[in-house]
């Protein structure tokens, strides 16, 4: 488990002013779980920026309240809510945990090594997930699970939940004939162009020039027009005469 502490203390102003809070640098949050009263907390930004770039949502930390003793400070990043134009993070929630029982988890999934498929036969690789569920004591809780891509030896070879080779004291919570990662085959030709809607069909001599017709037409009217406003001009002049 690695020693992350983060510091936080308690947050007055609950509901009112959180956009200065904010502008001030700070996060609003909650703080529960476990043995553990609801309490609103503020933590510094850049802080708990540094402290989730290193732990994610899956690793247990340490919690400091000034002016507060804790009963329980282990906790996990429960949520992250990011504003959706800016991406800053805007609260967060806090859960205090038994380090004596097990919890199901999220965990993220890597991918190492190479697949000769896709690196010399142009294979596509189709990622189906990018976590597990997991269950384990807090204490074991892994930073993220790997998966070699190198076993897809073969177009059509699967990876599922249940070939992952998991850590010691680590079990599935999940069903474990989901696929995780699969090699297919690179498109045909014909497989494009039926994606793409097909071939044109149409012939060059089809093909009309409408810039053309329309300059022609506008010529034409054009000369028209002149030839009866000369036959007006003739006419208003002998009436002009007369």
């Amino acid at each position: 488990m690695n020693n992350l502490t983060l510091n936080a203390t308690i947050r007055k102003n609950i509901g009112k002013n959180l956009g200065d809070l904010r502008k001030s640098g700070k996060i609003p949050g909650i703080f529960y779980g476990f043995n553990t009263e609801n309490t609103p907390i503020e933590i510094n930004y850049n802080e708990f920026g540094n402290i989730y770039e290193k732990a994610g949502q899956n690793t247990i930390i340490k919690l400091n309240i000034s002016d507060r003793k804790l009963k329980n400070d282990n906790v996990l990043i429960q949520d992250v809510v990011k504003d959706g134009v800016t991406d800053k993070i805007i609260h967060i929630d806090l859960y205090a945990i038994r380090m004596d029982k097990k919890i199901k988890i999220m965990v993220p999934l890597v991918f190492t090594g190479d697949s000769l498929l896709v690196k010399n036969d142009g294979g596509i690789m189709d990622k189906h997930l990018d976590s597990i569920e997991i269950e384990v004591l807090p204490i074991n809780v892994p930073r993220e699970i790997k998966i070699d891509i190198s076993l897809l030896g073969n177009f059509g070879d699967v990876i599922k939940v249940k070939d992952i080779v998991l850590p010691e004291n680590v079990t599935l919570a999940q069903d474990p004939e989901i696929v995780v990662v699969t090699v297919k085959k690179p498109k045909t030709e014909e497989e494009i162009k039926e994606e793409l809607g097909g071939a044109p069909t149409g012939l060059v001599g089809d093909i009309k020039v409408v810039g053309k017709e329309n300059k022609e037409s506008k010529e034409e009217t054009e000369a028209k027009d002149n030839k009866g406003g000369v036959k007006d001009t003739a006419n208003n002049k002998k009436k002009g005469e007369k």
